[in-house]
């Protein structure tokens, strides 16, 4: 589960659910590097931006790599300061833990029952940065009129005992 947790923080790292947040100053304040700021200005941050910054996570930021949250096999949270998908301080999201829960709960059914592979290994996905970020270009090409092959296995504990391929597009799942 230590390697799943990671997983899951990584992709949170490179993908933030909520890449742009900001906030509006209730009062007259000074940041640290000395900016002054007005009642009701806005400041405003890219998570989206921060999750690749070399100079916080290294030369290999861009690159998706678990092992980064793991430490003698065991994960490693690293500062909510440095990382906050969540937020942090007064204003962490209460649901943190939750969806940790049900994000482990998720991926293991769908790993269990499915198994994945790129329609076309060439493509990249793309994003659209809004309020929470949309994939504008699916890795496994779901749009429509466009097929993507997923397998089901049918068995227990890892073993498949039958499979069935779906096609899914982009109005109903049919089995092929």
């Amino acid at each position: 589960m230590h390697y799943l947790h990671a997983t899951l923080t990584e992709t949170l790292r490179l993908y933030p659910a909520v890449p742009v947040d900001g906030r509006c100053a209730e009062t007259d304040d000074t940041l640290p590097d000395g900016f002054k700021l007005k009642k009701g200005d806005g400041v405003y941050y890219m998570a989206y931006a921060m999750g690749r910054m070399t100079h916080v996570w290294g030369d290999d930021a861009e690159e998706f790599k678990p092992e980064r949250w793991i430490k003698n096999g065991i994960f490693q949270s690293e500062s909510p300061f440095k990382f906050f998908s969540f937020h942090v301080g007064p204003r962490t999201c209460l649901g943190k833990d939750f969806a940790h829960r049900q994000m482990k709960i998720v991926s293991a059914a769908l790993v269990h029952f499915f198994r994945f592979r790129l329609s076309d290994e060439t493509k990249d996905v793309t994003y659209r940065t809004m309020f929470t970020l949309h994939i504008k270009k699916f890795v496994y090409d779901i749009e429509f009129g466009i097929p993507t092959i997923m397998d089901v296995k049918f068995g227990r504990k890892g073993y498949s005992i039958a499979s069935k391929t779906l096609e899914l597009d982009s109005s109903l799942a049919r089995v092929g």
